[in-house]
């Protein structure tokens, strides 16, 4: 299997279940959910990093001659951007860590809360439209290597004659 497709597949396989365990607060903890949101914004940028090219190309000819389809996984792509990175921007800014006096704290966390379960909606969409894809290449990484014998004339079927 090529070494970047299963780089990619790890990453968003890392991402999406860094995303949603950090949905479950109870589980991990307020401690946890941060070091897991900003482990996956960091490991979000680096996958942005790695697909500048594409990001670059559809960006250009966003308003030129596309698809429809490559207009709506830029729109979508773009729509997580701007989702992560406001839920890391507001993550950091209720985190315990910087710790700020907010005078309206509540409201801080219901925008979190907010874009955290529209960015959901957004990366269940592009796990829907990418499905055959995520299926194909988690085949391919899983599959077992195919057997082949040493010797390719030894599992040729012998014909007899019978007269």
């Amino acid at each position: 299997m090529n070494s970047k497709l299963k780089r990619n597949w790890w990453i968003d396989v890392i991402i999406f279940t860094g995303f949603t365990t950090t949905f479950f607060l109870d589980l991990t903890g307020i401690a946890v959910h941060q070091w897991i949101g900003v482990f996956c914004g960091i490991l979000a940028i680096y996958h942005l990093f790695l697909h500048r090219d594409w990001m670059l190309a559809a960006s250009a000819r966003f308003f030129g001659k596309t698809t429809n389809q490559s207009r709506l996984y830029y729109a979508l792509d773009l729509t997580l951007l701007f989702g992560f990175s406001l839920i890391l921007i507001t993550g950091l800014v209720i985190s315990t860590w910087l710790n700020p006096s907010l005078g309206n704290f509540s409201a801080w966390l219901n925008i979190h809360i907010a874009i955290s379960m529209i960015t959901l909606l957004a990366v269940l969409l592009k796990l829907t439209l990418h499905w055959r894809w995520i299926v194909h290449t988690t085949r391919k990484l899983w599959a077992s290597p195919a057997v082949t014998p040493a010797n390719p004339l030894a599992l040729q079927p012998v014909i007899i004659n019978a007269k």
